[in-house]
């Protein structure tokens, strides 16, 4: 499942044309705090 989140914040990112619109992506991909897996 992690991994899972992991493909779809990186299309995300992608799509928003990379890590400027992060905190958009995160509210569709929520990701834990701790980074679990990182």
């Amino acid at each position: 499942m992690l991994a899972c989140l992991l493909v779809l914040a990186s299309l995300c990112n992608l799509a928003n044309g990379g890590a400027v619109e992060i905190d958009v992506c995160h509210m569709f991909v929520p990701v834990p705090p701790q980074g679990a897996g990182v």
